[in-house]
C-alpha cells in the first residue's frame, strides 16, 4: 500500500511538472510570436534616426531637425543628417529650445547653447531652468538670478537674506514670480509678482500657500483648504478642490465625484463622472476610467474610446495625455506605447517600451534597449 501511495504521488508531481513545462512553452511561444509581430511593425516605420545608432537620443522640442544624442555617460547635439553640432561632452540636455537656448549640464554645472551648437552661456550655475518668455532662472553660490539669453543678470536675490525660496520667469510676459519658504505656523508664503522691465510689483501677498503660474488670463493659488482661481488683477474668481489652469479656454476642476470643465466666466460647460482627466489640446480632452480613455470635444460630446494599460485594476497610460502636432501618445492594453490620431485610430500600433510626445512630426522611442527617432505618418 505504501509503495502504491508513493507511486501515485510521483505521478502527481510528474503531471504537475509536465503542465508547468507545457505552460512555459506556450508562454514562450506567445512571447516569441509577439516579438516577431513587433519587429515586423518596426520594419514598416519610417525612421529619422534608426534604432540603436545611439545609446540615448531626444528630439529637441522647438528646434526642428535637432537632437540630443550620445552614450549613457555623455551626449551632444546632431542634426537630421547626423552632422555633429556639438560633441558628446555634456551629461544632460533639457530637450526644449526656447529663445534659441537649450539648457545643458557639464560637470554638474548648468549652461546654455544655441541651435547652431554654440555655447552661448558657459556651464557655470549650480542650478538652472529652461528659458521662458526671454528669461531663465539660475542659481549660483546661494544667489538666485534671472538672466537674459546673453547671460545678463536682470534680477537677483539671496535666499539667506530675503527668505526667497523660488524665483522664476512667469508664463505672463515680462513677469517674474518670487516665493518665500512657507511660514512654519500659518503655512503661507510671501509671494510677489514683479514686472522685470519696470521693476513694479504687481502682486504682493502673504495669504496663500503657493501661487501656480499664469495661464490664459488667470492664476491658481493654493489656500489652506484648497485652491482659488485669481483673475488678471489677482482678485478671487472661483474656489476649487484642486489647482486649475486654462487650456484652449477651459479649465478642469474637481467637484466631489465630478470632473468639471469651466469657461473663463467660471461657468461649468462640461461635467463628467470623475476620473483621471486631461486638459484640452487640439480641441480634445480625455478622462481615464474603467481601463479605457474616453475622448471628448469642447461641448462634452464623446468622440471615441480607447482601451489602455492597467495595473492592478487601475488605468496606467502615459501622462500627460494630450494631442501634439496631431497625435496623442498612448499606452495600449499590452503595456506598450503607440500613437493615436484625432479619430482614435492607431497610426503607429503600441509596440514601444518607452516613447515621447510628438514634436513637429517626430518622436523619440525605445524598443528594448535601443532608442531612435520615429517619423510619424503625414496627416
Amino acid at each position: 500500500m505504501c509503495v502504491l501511495k508513493k507511486i501515485k504521488w510521483i505521478y502527481v508531481v510528474l503531471a504537475a511538472l509536465i503542465a508547468i513545462t507545457a505552460g512555459t512553452s506556450v508562454y514562450a511561444g506567445v512571447s516569441a510570436k509577439r516579438i516577431d509581430q513587433e519587429l515586423e511593425l518596426l520594419k514598416k516605420q519610417e525612421w529619422v534616426i534608426p534604432l540603436g545608432k545611439y545609446e540615448q537620443i531626444s528630439v529637441i522640442e522647438g528646434a526642428k531637425g535637432l537632437y540630443a544624442a550620445g552614450s549613457e555617460k555623455e551626449i551632444g547635439l546632431i542634426d537630421a543628417q547626423g552632422k555633429v553640432m556639438l560633441p558628446e561632452k555634456y551629461q544632460a540636455f533639457n530637450p526644449v529650445c526656447v529663445n534659441d537656448r537649450i539648457l545643458v549640464v557639464q560637470n554638474g554645472l548648468t549652461g546654455y547653447v544655441d541651435q547652431e551648437g554654440k555655447e552661448v552661456i558657459a556651464p557655470q550655475y549650480d542650478a538652472g531652468y529652461p528659458f521662458r518668455n526671454g528669461y531663465a532662472s539660475v542659481k549660483k553660490d546661494g544667489i538666485r538670478k534671472i538672466v537674459d539669453p546673453q547671460g545678463k543678470v536682470m534680477f537677483e536675490c539671496r535666499s539667506a537674506e530675503d527668505g526667497s525660496d523660488e524665483l522664476y520667469p512667469s508664463n505672463k510676459e515680462d513677469c517674474i514670480i518670487m516665493q518665500s519658504k512657507p511660514d512654519e505656523e500659518s503655512g503661507t508664503r510671501q509671494i510677489r509678482v514683479i514686472n522685470i522691465k519696470s521693476g513694479q510689483t504687481l502682486f504682493n501677498s502673504d495669504e496663500y500657500a503657493y501661487l501656480d503660474d499664469y495661464s490664459e488670463g488667470f492664476w491658481s493659488a493654493q489656500t489652506g483648504s484648497g485652491y482659488v482661481l485669481l483673475n488678471e488683477d489677482f482678485q478671487p474668481v472661483k474656489e476649487m478642490e484642486e489647482a486649475a489652469a486654462f487650456h484652449e479656454g477651459l479649465a478642469k476642476i474637481k467637484e466631489g465625484k465630478t470632473l468639471t470643465y469651466i469657461n473663463k466666466e467660471g461657468k461649468a460647460v462640461i461635467k463628467k463622472e470623475a476620473g483621471l482627466g486631461s486638459d484640452f489640446s487640439e480641441g480634445i480632452a480625455c478622462i481615464i476610467r474603467q481601463q479605457k480613455g474616453i475622448f471628448f470635444d469642447q461641448e462634452g460630446n464623446t468622440l471615441f474610446t480607447v482601451p489602455c494599460y492597467s495595473r492592478g485594476g487601475f488605468a496606467d497610460p502615459e501622462y500627460p495625455v494630450g494631442f501634439q502636432d496631431g497625435y496623442c501618445l498612448w499606452r495600449g492594453e499590452n503595456g506598450k506605447y503607440g500613437y493615436l490620431d484625432h479619430k482614435g485610430k492607431y497610426v503607429v500600433p503600441p509596440c514601444f517600451d518607452q516613447a515621447g510626445a510628438v514634436n513637429q512630426g517626430e518622436a523619440e522611442v525605445t524598443y528594448g534597449k535601443q532608442s531612435g527617432v520615429l517619423k510619424l505618418p503625414a496627416r
